[in-house]
């Protein structure tokens, strides 16, 4: 069996001992009940950062915006579809870690990102703008677009208040131990398409049908309800 503790997602120091065992526990039962979700999303993305690379002529510069515990970032680095440059997210870097993985990580507590204009070829935002909000999505997407050319985003489409209810089910196990927020609403197919707008973007691609799961929790989360968007400015 593949190593279940594989999340893109950071548990604190400040998390309980108990949330650290349900983190690991959840990570079990969804391993065995849903297949390899982390496999599963990297792959997804990796073909979506090879035609990126195809489109520019070389392997993506990348910034990964909430970045959890880097390790979607470094998998794609890892199989060379992307440069892992820089990440962010919200969480103090640990003291006691790995210093040489640490060192391109940058924490970030506003909407202001401290790199330059255009230093990046693409930024990647994987399952984080349906908690940060609508009007806040918008926001981040603009500050984005700054110093990356292209944005990679992964996110849910809901079709209605079933799927929208399995998701907010899905993101309360899959988060509570992580204590992140659970949306009252997602992302839409039309609601989208006006995110982009009002961020000043476009939308160059969108991948939709995407297997993350399987089993179980591939009859609660279905291929239809997972996105991947590209955007770059207008």
């Amino acid at each position: 069996m593949k190593k279940a503790s594989i999340n893109a997602v950071r548990l604190t120091k400040q998390s309980t001992a108990l949330k650290r065992v349900v983190a690991y526990a959840n990570s079990v039962f969804r391993l065995v009940g849903g297949g390899d979700r982390f496999s599963n999303l990297t792959k997804a993305l990796e073909v979506e950062f090879l035609q990126l690379g195809s489109d520019i002529g070389h392997v993506p510069q990348l910034l990964d915006f909430g970045c959890g515990n880097m390790a979607i970032g470094e998998a794609l680095d890892q199989a060379s579809c992307a440069k892992l440059v820089a990440c962010t997210d919200i969480y103090q870097a640990p003291s006691d870690g790995d210093q040489k993985k640490w060192a391109r990580y940058h924490q970030v507590k506003g909407d202001v990102l401290p790199f330059e204009n255009g230093a990046f070829d693409a930024s990647m935002v994987i399952d984080v703008l349906h908690h940060a909000g609508t009007e806040r999505a918008v926001t981040i997407l603009r500050e984005l677009a700054r110093p990356s050319t292209y944005i990679v985003v992964k996110d849910h489409f809901e079709y209605g208040p079933v799927s929208r209810q399995l998701l907010r089910l899905a993101d309360w196990y899959g988060n509570w131990a992580y204590d992140v927020n659970v949306p009252e609403r997602y992302f839409d197919t039309s609601s989208w398409p006006k995110t982009v707008s009002l961020a000043g973007l476009k939308e160059v691609r969108r991948t939709t049908g995407i297997t993350i799961h399987t089993g179980i929790f591939g009859l609660i989360l279905p291929a239809k309800l997972h996105f991947i968007s590209v955007l770059t400015r207008s």
